[in-house]
């Protein structure tokens, strides 16, 4: 049950084995939308008494400085109204201790919109299922088993001359007390189920009992919580234990008396358990507090996780009340608990929840503990405090009233904060892993205005009728984006290589050599005519041809291409790779094309595609593959179809030249893999946004406006 890490900072991550979506996105705009940004705040932000803040800040109320002598702030402002500096301490902090520059911006909403939690929090976890038990059929029935050297002087003993009692057959047992030995259930033979109305350990040094399985097979262990637990652990031989290999799912069910408080692995040092666990019981307060390895499934109950808790696995908890966390994992949590507190009162000052946290149902969220993954919680209040609070992922708390640090102690977040309004004092401090404001002169300000979206009614019938030419010469807005983007944290370091901080970039991978696809062509045509022509909200009808890919993203494409004639003939029209033959063939109906003119072409004379191939070369949209050869029957590359969308729109004689004069690299949009290849400036220009004047304008292009007036942005590509 492996959960692949979100991040989706970022965006990128389907999720797991256990559950198919478990965590709701965090908006790839918190990694690009706004690229030096360390707070996002919809309202106002609250400074006091020696905060620190590396990156700019976006406010959408005022921002406030009081009692700000020993603060410091390296960015810039960006609000909606003039910054308050409200005493003689906020001057110094002004003149001496302020690098960057204060902007009011009347329309803050550009910046802001992209972060509205409508999107983002949406609860599309998935509770994985308890494996079914209930109707497995026992072949063996016992009583109560004690396994120990003195109630069964002739059990055999393992190496280490420890008594065992092996289990090898679905087994039912009215009592298992295991000290003083061991239970090892044999999956050699398949899987194997055990069921213990009553099951102990004693964990004491004397008299130590454990439970190990061995086989490659699952084993399936349904027991009430015994406390004290040794299971699906092995003897290291020298007087300690270690985690085992075997497959354990541990089913608890409430015990025949009713749970109230239940604990799951006691505080002792001898508790141990190896497997995924599965409890749906209703106790007043269930709690665990032994090392575990795998994953936890948990029903409806509050739940707390104690100091001497560790977790090398994933925890799924389903329940409303509370989630209060004071030990330590390496995997990722998902949580509907109202409450939800990470403490740091244990042993481990190290980090504490290294993975990614989705608390979608949480009203309060509380920190004070050292965290490494993303944060996405739906909270209305948020607060980060204590001496060894370090929150280095990305907090996306959209609803949140944030304080990070108090009069009496502090915190840190070293990731992007997304909250509805910030409150940071005491030694505090926001730090978005940079060395100094890079731009201190220049605000980010788009240089256009995204193109808002119509306000008419949409027209039922389509503007671009089949049969009319459709010239797209002159786009400006980039379309083609890439594969959705890996996202790994990455350290920021100082000059003498400590590191500082940390933040969160991506990794596009354009894949040139990849084909392109059917969907594809039809999802870009269509894009580019509802920019042009501002046709988004037509609607176009949906073909018996094209019927079973309705509700997929790219269902509208293959409409627009249905309605002009594309797939006439064509009974059922089918996604994935297609050729460069047909792709002259979509997009002269798809644009309606109408010219045509000889090629010196040999191999298209007898393609069914060769008057669609004469069209786009006479247009100058393809060109062969040698003055003599087009390969229609070549699968055409997404490199070949960025030079073809970049001739389309007029692009291919534009520069990769910036606004500010600097030449644009695959490096500022995070591509890694097109450095040196032949279409590296083709796909560049493919993927960038030109102004009137014919330069690069970056802000606009990795502020993500794209498909400004596109409702099908869901898709994985662009």
């Amino acid at each position: 049950m492996n959960m692949k890490k979100m991040v989706s900072c970022l965006v990128a991550g389907s999720m797991l084995t256990m559950a198919v979506s478990a965590f709701a996105q965090i908006p790839e705009t918190q990694v690009s939308t706004i690229d030096n940004a360390a707070v996002v705040a919809f309202n106002g932000v609250n400074a006091h008494q020696s905060m620190n803040i590396e990156g700019d800040v976006y406010a959408g109320g005022q921002v406030k400085f009081d009692n700000a002598g020993e603060n410091y702030l390296d960015g810039d402002i960006i609000s909606s109204q003039e910054v308050s500096y409200q005493d003689e301490y906020s001057a110094i902090l002004k003149d001496t201790n302020r690098k960057g520059v204060d902007k009011v911006e009347e329309n803050m909403s550009k910046y802001l919109d992209a972060y509205y939690p409508d999107t983002y929090l949406t609860d599309d976890s998935v509770k994985p299922e308890t494996p079914a038990y209930e109707d497995v059929e026992y072949t063996s029935t016992q009583g109560w088993v004690g396994v120990n050297a003195w109630s069964y002087p002739s059990l055999p003993t393992d190496e280490n001359g420890y008594p065992y009692y092996t289990i090898s057959e679905n087994t039912s047992f009215d009592g298992l007390s295991v000290q003083g030995g061991k239970v090892v259930i044999d999956t050699t033979n398949g899987p194997v189920y055990v069921k213990v109305n009553q099951l102990s350990f004693s964990t004491s040094n004397d008299k130590k009992g454990y439970i190990e399985v061995v086989g490659d097979n699952p084993a399936y262990l349904i027991s009430q919580a015994p406390g004290e637990a040794m299971v699906n652990v092995v003897d290291t031989g020298d007087g300690t234990f270690d985690f085992g290999t075997g497959d354990l799912k541990w089913i608890i069910v409430p015990s025949q008396w009713g749970d109230s408080w239940v604990s799951i692995g006691s505080t002792s040092a001898n508790s141990m358990i190896c497997a995924d666990i599965y409890y749906d019981g209703e106790p007043q307060n269930l709690s665990f507090n032994a090392p575990t390895k795998g994953d936890i499934v948990l029903g409806s109950a509050p739940v707390s996780f104690g100091n001497t808790f560790t977790l090398e696995g994933d925890i799924y908890s389903y329940g409303t009340s509370k989630f209060d966390f004071d030990g330590k994992i390496t995997g990722d949590i998902v949580t509907k608990a109202e409450t939800v507190r990470f403490a740091n009162s244990g042993q481990y000052a190290d980090e504490r929840v290294t993975g990614n946290v989705n608390a979608i149902n949480a009203t309060s969220y509380e920190v004070s503990c050292h965290m490494v993954g993303n944060t996405v919680t739906s909270a209305e209040t948020f607060n980060i405090y204590g001496g060894g609070t370090n929150i280095e992922g990305t907090v996306y708390a959209p609803k949140a009233d944030v304080k990070i640090g108090t009069t009496s102690g502090n915190g840190i977040n070293r990731g992007q904060l997304i909250c509805n309004s910030l409150d940071i004092y005491g030694e505090g401090a926001v730090i978005w892993g940079h060395a100094g404001n890079t731009t201190p002169d220049v605000t980010p300000v788009p240089s256009e205005e995204p193109t808002p979206e119509p306000t008419e009614e949409p027209t039922p019938a389509p503007t671009v009728t089949p049969g009319e030419e459709v010239e797209l010469q002159g786009l400006g807005y980039a379309y083609i984006f890439g594969y959705e983007p890996a996202i790994q944290r990455v350290d920021v370091t100082d000059e003498e290589g400590n590191v500082v901080g940390g933040k969160w970039v991506a990794e596009v991978k354009m894949a040139p050599d990849d084909a392109v696809t059917r969907e594809q062509v039809a999802a870009m045509i269509t894009r580019m005519v509802d920019q042009k022509y501002g046709t988004t909200d037509t609607v176009y009808p949906v073909t018996d041809n094209i019927a079973k890919h309705e509700g997929t993203w790219y269902v509208r494409g293959l409409a627009y291409l249905a309605q002009k004639g594309a797939f006439d003939g064509v009974d059922s029209v089918e996604i994935g790779a297609v050729t460069r033959g047909e792709v002259a063939k979509l997009l002269a109906y798809g644009l309606g094309l109408t010219k045509t003119g000889e090629t010196e072409f040999t191999d298209i004379a007898d393609s069914q595609y060769k008057s669609y191939i004469e069209t786009v070369v006479d247009y100058g949209y393809m060109s062969g593959t040698s003055d003599t050869t087009f390969e229609p029957d070549r699968v055409m590359t997404r490199a070949e179809f960025c030079q073809m969308f970049n001739n389309v729109i007029g692009r291919t004689d534009m520069g990769l030249v910036a606004q500010d004069g600097t030449t644009v690299t695959p490096e500022l949009y995070s591509i890694v893999d097109i450095d040196g290849h032949w279409a590296e400036d083709a796909m560049l220009k493919a993927t960038s946004a030109y102004d009137d004047n014919g330069l690069i304008d970056t802000e606009t292009r990795i502020a993500n406006i794209r498909n400004v007036l596109d409702k099908y942005d869901s898709q994985t590509w662009y």
